[in-house]
């Protein structure tokens, strides 16, 4: 029985993933609003009506984000150890994850749609927004503060923003710049309390040697 199931979960993961590459590959090629859902299917070989078992929308199979990964990582972050502050546990949780992703192929195709079409901006500040939803809910785990308290809040958006900022830095940089090292720069810089490049405040170190 375990292997039936093992044999669907892979079904399901390649029909996902044929779903997205054809939605990514008839968008980059045409003005969005012109591609409709029955031509993703076709290209993907399956029916609309198993398009909307996986995505509810055209938008959501180009930048997609699964429930399931809010719930691992509002639970990552909780449960990192006790020494570690709030955003050093995001940092750990996030930083390599994000990292990996920026690395597939996939993902730079999505993330270059995005600057191609900024149409789809609304989408993605949809998936950072549920993103910095987890991040809350893990940091009033390991607090015990309110997920709405505005300490909860801050670390969340500022880490997001961290993310997004490490992103925008990373599609605009020449080829094989690590994106591991520019988030990780990035959360090192909220760290030291914003301090600039250079140590220019006395007390402050710069982070990873960026000058």
């Amino acid at each position: 029985m375990s292997i039936i199931r093992g044999r669907r979960a892979h079904r399901k993961m390649a029909t996902r993933d044929a779903l997205q590459r054809a939605a990514l590959e008839l968008v980059r090629s045409r003005d969005p609003d012109s591609v409709t859902v029955e031509e993703i299917c076709a290209r993907a070989g399956v029916s609309p009506r198993t398009f909307f078992n996986y995505f509810a929308s055209k938008e959501e199979a180009l930048i997609d984000w699964d429930a399931e990964i809010d719930a691992f990582v509002t639970s990552a972050v909780a449960k990192r150890p006790a020494s570690e502050s709030p955003l050093r546990a995001i940092r750990a949780v996030l930083g390599s994850a994000v990292a990996d992703a920026m690395g597939m192929e996939l993902w730079q195709d999505r993330l270059e749609l995005i600057r191609e079409q900024p149409g789809l901006i609304g989408r993605f500040v949809a998936v950072m927004g549920s993103v910095q939803r987890a991040l809350a809910a893990g940091v009033s785990r390991r607090t015990g503060l309110a997920s709405d308290h505005l300490y909860v809040e801050l670390t969340a958006a500022a880490s997001v923003a961290a993310i997004r900022t490490a992103i925008q830095a990373w599609t605009d940089a020449p080829d094989g710049t690590d994106p591991a090292r520019l988030i990780d720069d990035a959360f090192a810089y909220l760290e030291s309390g914003l301090a600039p490049p250079g140590g220019s405040q006395a007390g402050l170190a710069p982070p990873g040697g960026d000058g």
